[in-house]
Order: structure tokens, then sequence, then C-alpha cells
């Protein structure tokens, strides 16, 4: 009798994780609009379609899935926004660009950034200081940039930190209103923002 390949016997169980980023937004929106605390994995796996059975399969617990938003999202803006900080071009046009892309990609993202930063205290002390490290770095670079163009004569600020505090309450307040069905699109609205912003309020010299 032929006996199976050991390749065959001792290869660890394919797990299908296609569904993971659709199960997180579920979970993302149900933590915005119910609170972390007033939502389980029933009803997780309610709001999926799907067995609670299936969506442990999938994540080991409420608490994995709320590490995974909040980290995922915060490491997401680092990696994919503060890129377009750097390169040859005008400073205006890189913040500008920052701006419209850190809107357009919050207001994607707003289930996600919410629960983030209403939750983060529900995540283990470890895991909230790696958060917290994001969100500093990612403010923080901004605020040097700020800083770096006041230095060069670009901006003209007297405070960059608190300019980068007025930014930032900025770009985030826009979710607080904003509707889809408005006059203006989030894109339209973005690059208006980033014109505010970088000619006004930073007071951008041309």
């Amino acid at each position: 009798m032929t006996q199976p390949r050991a390749s065959q016997t001792n290869a660890p169980r394919f797990k299908d994780t296609s569904r993971s980023p659709e199960l997180l937004a579920i979970a993302a929106k149900l933590f915005y609009e119910r609170g972390y605390s007033n939502v389980g994995m029933r009803l997780i796996a309610e709001g999926a379609g799907i067995s609670v059975a299936t969506l442990y399969y999938h994540f080991a617990s409420k608490a994995e899935m709320l590490l995974q938003i909040t980290l995922g999202v915060t490491k997401e803006f680092v990696d994919t926004l503060l890129p377009l900080l750097e390169g040859d071009t005008a400073m205006d046009e890189r913040l500008s660009r920052l701006v419209c892309s850190h809107i357009e990609r919050r207001w994607e993202r707003r289930y996600w950034v919410s629960t983030a930063l209403r939750e983060l205290r529900q995540l283990d002390p470890e895991w909230r200081a790696q958060v917290d490290g994001y969100l500093r770095h990612y403010f923080h670079t901004v605020q040097a940039f700020i800083e770096r163009g006041v230095a060069e004569g670009i901006f003209s600020v007297n405070n960059p930190h608190v300019a980068t505090l007025a930014l930032f309450d900025m770009i985030h307040g826009i979710n607080d209103w904003f509707q889809p069905e408005g006059a203006l699109s989030i894109t339209e609205m973005a690059a208006l923002y980033a014109e505010y912003s970088v000619h006004n309020l930073l007071g951008f010299r041309a």
C-alpha cells in the first residue's frame, strides 16, 4: 500500500482569510454605531450573515477584531500617507496632497478611524502603546514638515505645534458633518480644505 508523502500529511490546513477585511468592516461599523462593549461576536456574525462558528474561524475573539481594526487603520495612514510628504515637488503641493488624501481616506475608513480613537482604551496596554506610537509618529512627522516649511520661509506661522493641532482639527472635523448627498463630493471638499489649510492656516508664501 502506498504511503502518503510526508509533505501532504504534515502540511497545515489552508485557512481562507479572503473575507477577513469584509468582516472587520462590519465589526468596525457596529463598534462605531453601538460601542465596543455593546457588540458581541454573535451580533457581528449576524451582520455578516454567517454563523458564530464561522466568525471564530476567522478571528479568535472580539478583542482580536478590535486590535486588527485599530492597529490596521493607524498603520495604514502612516504607511500610505506620510510618503506623500517626500519627493522634490513644492512643499505646499506635497502637504496639499497629504491633506486631500487624509480627508478622503478618513471618510472612506470613518468607522475604522472613529472606532480606533474612541475604543483605544479597550486594547491591552502593549497594543495601545503601539497604536499610540503610530498616531504620534504621524502627527510629529506632519509637524516637522511644517516646521521645515517655516524655517525655509514657505509657511508663516508663529507656533508650528499649535498650527499642526489646528490642521488636524480641520481635517478630522469634516467627518462630523459631511453628507455624501450634499452639493460637494468628499474629493471636492478635500481640495477646498487643502487650499484653506495650506494657504490660509499655514500662510503659504508663493
